[in-house]
């Protein structure tokens, strides 16, 4: 091949090459463009998987935040309740409806519901609370019964025990006369259901072992709250310890009677301190005082005068004189006017002495037949007191507008008696 063969082969080759050099160009550029369109896309669907992501984590976030806030506030209401035995709701009171309406709360208090209810029977099964303090934070649970139903209602018969100054009166201040006021209580045909019935405190605290096998510890406050009764039986106890006192002539009744005062000193007895129920041993104020419930007082009065021991009522007597006043701030006055009544009636005289010089001590209003009665008990020594329960006896009569009734032998007593 010649020179000029030699140059039309290389340029042959050098066109190839440019040919073969663009072709290879495009195909890149080709390339890139569709790389260039799949990534696009790929960075849309990548956005949108981030942005999911992103909003998947806000919410969890967001979600557990609010878990949080209302798991605290929860917190704060069981904290007070262990620490004073009330509970603070300003915490729960100040979240939003949003946070009020989510399943979050609802658990929380569905759990605060169950915690109470729990801790409520297992404090009484220690003797560490009264059924007074159960019925108050059942009664400040009812803002959660929409929530947990099962608790609706287990307050129904809160005003037997709230306020204290009403709850406290004795059985005997409707009645005209002391005498007939224990009458009726002995004689009330309901006493026998009462005391041994299906549903009487005794029989309700049996059945209870077995509620608490099951760990249903709402229905074990159901139960110690008598809240599937249409009436209360805590008007009846009052009557029935009344009815056992003037009743105990054996060992079976004496039993009875002071069985059912153990009961009755749980469901109504009164204390000078908060109960409380602390954390880690929960308990009562060592400094708090148990005080009777008036009609307790006037049982234990009853039995002693008949066992002719009455100076065995005068410790739980001091007591009640010392702290009733400071626990029933309006109806304590009329109590200690029937209370006087009763020991009168029951030839207690130096225990109605106390009673009227505390009368007197504290000025509390009295008629002039009052503070003659004191001045007649003032003047009787020990003897003379022995003497007169022995002599002096009461009636109850009844008489019509035109009659008079009076005692015969009234001619032959001395001038103390007449005033007695």
């Amino acid at each position: 091949m010649g020179l000029l063969g030699s140059l039309f082969s290389a340029a042959a080759d050098i066109a190839k090459e440019t040919i073969t050099e663009t072709m290879n160009q495009n195909e890149t550029e080709k390339f890139i463009k569709i790389m260039m369109e799949r990534d696009a896309q790929n960075a849309e669907a990548n956005e949108k998987l981030y942005q999911d992501w992103l909003t998947h984590e806000r919410s969890n976030y967001f979600a557990a935040k609010k878990n949080t806030i209302i798991h605290d506030a929860f917190d704060v209401l069981m904290d007070s309740f262990e620490d004073t035995g009330k509970f603070d709701f300003s915490a729960v009171d100040s979240l939003s409806d949003e946070l009020k309406n989510s399943d979050s709360y609802k658990q929380e208090a569905a759990d605060v519901v169950n915690l109470c209810c729990e801790a409520l029977v297992k404090l009484h099964q220690k003797c560490c609370i009264s059924i007074r303090f159960v019925m108050q934070t059942i009664h400040n649970l009812q803002r959660f019964a929409d929530i947990v139903p099962s608790i609706r209602g287990l307050d129904r018969h809160y005003d037997a025990f709230f306020p204290v100054d009403n709850a406290d009166c004795s059985f005997l201040t409707d009645f005209d006369s002391i005498a007939e006021g224990l009458e009726a209580a002995k004689n009330d045909s309901d006493n026998y259901l009462a005391m041994v019935g299906s549903n009487s405190p005794l029989s309700r605290l049996a059945a209870l072992k077995d509620i608490l096998k099951s760990e249903d510890y709402v229905a074990a406050v159901s139960n110690l709250l008598f809240a599937d009764q249409e009436v209360a039986s805590y008007a009846g106890m009052k009557k029935m310890i009344l009815c056992l006192s003037m009743e105990e002539t054996d060992e079976a009744t004496a039993l009875l009677l002071d069985t059912y005062c153990t009961v009755i000193m749980n469901y109504l007895r009164l204390s000078t301190a908060k109960e409380k129920v602390g954390k880690d041993n929960p308990f009562i104020s060592a400094s708090t005082e148990q005080i009777l419930p008036i009609d307790l007082l006037i049982a234990q009065s009853i039995k002693s005068s008949k066992s002719g021991s009455p100076q065995e009522v005068d410790t739980n007597l001091d007591e009640f004189l010392e702290y009733y006043p400071l626990i029933c701030t309006s109806s304590w006055e009329d109590q200690l006017f029937i209370l006087q009544k009763v020991f009168a009636y029951l030839k207690m005289y130096s225990q109605e002495r106390k009673v009227l010089e505390f009368l007197v001590k504290n000025n509390i209003p009295r008629t002039e037949q009052i503070d003659r009665r004191l001045n007649f008990l003032k003047n009787l020594n020990q003897n003379d007191i022995s003497n007169a329960a022995n002599s002096i006896e009461e009636f109850s009569i009844q008489t019509s507008d035109n009659e008079i009734a009076y005692d015969y032998r009234f001619i032959s007593w001395t001038v103390s008696e007449i005033n007695s």
